[in-house]
């Protein structure tokens, strides 16, 4: 007998069918998890009355920033020249990709502020605490910007979420983080031990499924700390600065990196080159050749600006890296051809980042700094281990100072214009 396929009508109905059972097979997971004690069923009773009778907020983020819907990467931001691709495609398509994943995971600027029980201070104590953890455990920096990327796109997708579960927002954002990053992540019983045991490891995996549905399994976003790392990549050295490096002494900067700067303090843009490799490109694109103490410099100013509460206001990931070379060097024509964004496009996020530029230049961090903090990880890693700053509030106050200061000085400039012009008519 002849084999007979079914009508695509009957396939089709098929399909939907299994699919409608893998949603109702998630669905059940995540109500009917396992839980262990009186306590664990009231919090699963508190999770059904707070989230389970929400819509899904997925298109809350364009409706707030509904300019990302004219947003298109490859008319607004240009292919880097630099950019060398040929191990995975084509250069400009690679490009597209990578602005098209930014735009994927983008934020709302009101994460915090639209729920009633929380405020954008309660952000910089959640971050700092996530923070403090990476360092103790010596995790990458790498999760503690995926944790980061969660907890606030996870708040721009949902409602009203209370401040009781605020902490388990910040410990499953981490707790998720390192299952991705980590080679050894960290037990859910790590977890709930950095809560003080407020939640149990039931709470934390409750949350962990109700997380991942309302991000819908969108995990693996390219976060800011990877977008600094690919500009300096492209803003990569032809051969090793350190072999060439003469012994001079500046304040505030590291033997191997002062006679790279100018008065200024900006990276001499004679020492860039390309990093990539192929006809008109020396080096390899696999291993990144910039320098590591620069890296750290730059990564610890990240650090501030991520936890800086106006860091909501841009959207994707990629901008305020991109800011940040705009304020560490020069010239602009450079910055702008690795980044891809012109300064005029940047104008606001560079207003924001320079001030906590300057908050820092006085205390400069290297990789010697970082093996001190971390004695036991190996010295060709130490620059990607998180550390936990704790003069972060500090600098960010000082920086409010800084932009305070440099409005009022506008201002009297402004009075002062004003005043000669009416002089001069009369």
């Amino acid at each position: 007998m002849p084999f007979c396929t079914p009508p695509p009508s009957q396939v089709i109905s098929k399909k939907i069918h299994r699919q409608e059972e893998a949603c109702n097979l998630e669905e059940n997971q995540i109500r009917q998890p396992l839980v262990t004690s009186p306590r664990d069923e009231a919090f699963l009773a508190d999770l059904e009355a707070v989230y389970y009778g929400q819509e899904d907020d997925q298109d809350l983020v364009i409706s707030l920033h509904p300019h990302l819907l004219s947003w298109s990467p490859t008319r607004r931001r240009s292919l880097p020249p630099m950019l060398n691709s040929t191990d995975f495609g084509e250069e400009r398509h690679v490009w597209s990709l990578m602005c098209r994943k930014d735009e994927r995971y983008a934020r709302s600027a009101d994460c915090f502020t639209k729920h009633g029980e929380l405020n954008i201070s309660m952000r910089f104590m959640l971050l700092d605490w996530i923070m403090e953890i990476c360092e103790e455990n010596c995790l990458h920096r790498e999760t503690f910007y995926l944790a980061c990327e969660y907890v606030d796109r996870f708040l721009s997708v949902i409602r009203s979420v209370p401040k009781r579960h605020l902490q388990l927002v910040g410990g499953t954002a981490l707790f998720m983080a390192t299952k991705i990053e980590e080679i050894l992540p960290l037990k859910i019983d790590d977890i709930a031990y950095y809560t003080e045991e407020t939640y149990s490891t039931s709470m934390v995996a409750l949350y962990e499924a109700l997380m991942v549905q309302k991000l819908k399994w969108n995990l693996v976003p390219i976060t800011a700390i990877q977008w600094l790392k690919i500009y300096l990549q492209l803003l990569g050295t032809e051969h090793s600065l350190a072999e060439d490096v003469p012994v001079v002494l500046e304040e505030n900067l590291r033997p191997s990196l002062a006679a790279f700067y100018d008065q200024a303090g900006r990276l001499d843009a004679n020492l860039a080159g390309f990093s990539a490799s192929g006809e008109r490109h020396k080096n390899s694109c696999s291993l990144p050749n910039f320098l590591k103490d620069e890296f750290v410099r730059a990564a610890g100013i990240l650090d501030i600006c991520t936890l800086a509460p106006e860091s909501l206001k841009f959207a994707h990931q990629s901008v305020i890296p991109a800011a940040l070379l705009f304020c560490l060097y020069e010239p602009e024509t450079l910055i702008s051809a690795v980044t891809g964004f012109s300064h005029r496009q940047l104008i606001q996020a560079i207003d924001f980042v320079e001030p906590l530029v300057q908050a820092c230049t006085n205390t400069p961090v290297s990789c010697a700094d970082l093996k001190e903090k971390f004695p036991d990880s190996p010295a060709w890693n130490v620059h990607n281990l998180q550390p936990h700053d704790r003069n972060i509030k500090a600098r960010i106050n000082e920086s409010v100072q800084i932009r305070v200061e440099k409005k009022r000085k506008l201002a009297w400039a402004l009075n002062r214009s004003r005043q000669r012009n009416w002089s001069r008519r009369s």
